[in-house]
């Protein structure tokens, strides 16, 4: 799992970032790197997102599904973006497309 940590110490909270991007200073852990490297590979990428934090990552996908905030901010972008209420509807979405 690639995440970034919470931890507690003394009574206070600090957020650990283990997998720092090499290529994004925007981001804790740039959730577009995996997706570079994966697509390099030959695969597509699905990306299903809804914040801020997810933005890199909408980027860089085959194919990404969006909403709230995310959609928005795609829309502006004119990054192509599913929207969905549910993952019911991105399984049914992609398997309508031949990828599952």
């Amino acid at each position: 799992t690639l995440a970034n940590r919470l931890t507690r110490n003394n009574g206070s909270w600090r957020v650990e970032f283990p997998f720092p991007s090499t290529s994004c200073q925007a981001c804790g852990h740039c959730k577009a790197d995996p997706i570079r490297m994966w697509k390099t590979q030959g695969y597509r990428a699905v990306f299903v997102g809804n914040g801020v934090t997810d933005r890199c990552g909408a980027r860089e996908a085959s194919l990404t599904f969006a909403k709230d905030e995310l959609k928005n901010w795609c829309d502006s972008q004119g990054i192509e973006a599913i929207l969905f209420q549910s993952f019911t509807e991105v399984q049914q979405e992609l398997q309508q497309r031949g990828w599952l």
